[in-house]
């Protein structure tokens, strides 16, 4: 998965992060940096400090969750771990996407966190062994 959705084509300064085993990758300006903090169990995180600009990916292994989503379930699950993290949420009909022939969902999802407020364009997918969640 390659995302690079906002991103200056002309901007010449891009660079890759990968995740530590190498089967991920994002391409983002030099202005993103990786960001750890972001999330103790993201495959991928990066920060854009100036502009207050996050993204992250989040990866749940099938084989862990027992066969105890399928992937609507696991849509589902996504959006209402984030819904009860906000107050005033509200959240955008899902969008049905392909990336990379896989069927995926995006939503985007609005609301205060400890009075700030906050936008999450949230975009979940699969692969036979994984779920993941992108959240930029």
């Amino acid at each position: 998965y390659q995302a690079t959705h906002g991103f200056s084509k002309s901007n010449n300064f891009l660079e890759k992060s990968f995740n530590k085993d190498k089967t991920m990758q994002i391409i983002a300006p030099t202005s993103w940096s990786e960001n750890a903090s972001l999330h103790p169990d993201a495959s991928i995180a990066l920060s854009n400090n100036f502009a207050d600009k996050h993204l992250l990916i989040l990866a749940d292994s099938k084989e862990e969750l027992d066969g105890s989503f399928d992937y609507p379930q696991y849509v589902d699950f996504v959006e209402s771990n984030l819904f009860s993290e906000l107050t005033d949420a509200s959240v955008s009909k899902h969008v049905q996407l392909t990336i990379d022939g896989r069927l995926s969902t995006q939503f985007t999802m609005q609301g205060k966190v400890d009075g700030q407020s906050i936008s999450y364009l949230v975009t979940v997918t699969e692969s036979p062994t994984h779920f993941y969640q992108i959240i930029a």
